[in-house]
């Protein structure tokens, strides 16, 4: 879960092996990532067509295309759900006019950009710190924790979950293969 200040936005990454990666080895993305938002706080999530590419010769990571063709635009909104390529450069805006330049007390006082992200890998998975086994007491407890939230929530106004067709596009899962570039 990650809990964001407003006036501190997500800068413009790929989702990476990041142990691979400092260990010199090649970049390596999940095949999928998706984002659980669980507030409306916070600005937009840009995602690009443009995934990254090791330059043979310097070493240097390219984005491949040069401009982005296609970009998806998604707004907070609690409950919404993002899944989309893990190797597509993608980051959050900040939020238009709200939250800029505020620091201190007043950036403290202001709602907070929440999301779960996860990242799903197919074959050999990230070494920890980047990806590690749940212990079984933590999951048991989160189990404990939210059925009754779940339930709740579920049960309150004719069902929290929703499927969002203004921001939902088909995905083609036949090309994610295993993430290495």
């Amino acid at each position: 879960v990650q809990h964001r200040s407003l006036s501190a936005p997500k800068g413009f990454h790929f989702d990476v092996d990041q142990e691979q990666q400092r260990r010199g080895g090649a970049l390596r993305s999940p095949a999928l990532s998706s984002i659980l938002y669980l507030t409306d706080a916070g600005g937009p999530t840009l995602i690009l067509d443009q995934v990254a590419t090791i330059c043979s010769w310097s070493g240097h990571v390219l984005l491949s295309p040069p401009e982005p063709a296609e970009a998806d635009v998604i707004h907070p909104l609690a409950n919404r759900f993002v899944l989309f390529r893990a190797a597509c450069l993608h980051g959050c805006l900040p939020p238009l006019g709200a939250g800029c330049g505020v620091e201190g007390a007043e950036a403290a006082e202001q709602p907070k950009r929440t999301t779960l992200l996860v990242n799903w890998w197919i074959g050999e998975r990230p070494a920890p710190p980047s990806c590690a086994e749940a212990p079984p007491s933590l999951l048991d407890e989160m189990r404990r924790a939210s059925a009754p939230h779940y339930a709740e929530a579920l049960t309150a106004g004719g069902g929290a979950w929703k499927w969002d067709e203004a921001v939902a596009r088909p995905l083609d899962v036949s090309d994610v293969g295993t993430g290495e570039a």
